[in-house]
């Protein structure tokens, strides 16, 4: 797993990814989220979901994606 190289890095990856992540935090309880619906908000660009992966900030489940645990906490608190 690759790790950010800065807190700035870190901030402009989850302010472009906002909507994915917004969505995936506010179904967290109720909803598995598919990758086909992550790739619509991302304008079907897999490479910001592998980007997102690669940095743990989501994990990939077969079809489906949930935010890792550590920032899934982060954003709950």
């Amino acid at each position: 797993m690759n790790t950010f190289s800065n807190i700035k890095e870190l901030l402009k990856t989850l302010s472009r990814e906002q909507a994915l992540l917004s969505e995936m935090f506010e179904k967290r309880k109720t909803f598995s989220y598919k990758y086909d619906y992550a790739l619509e908000l991302v304008e079907q660009d897999e490479s910001r979901i592998k980007y997102l992966v690669e940095h743990g900030v989501i994990r990939e489940n077969g079809n489906w994606l949930e935010l890792d645990d550590q920032f899934l906490q982060f954003f709950e608190q």
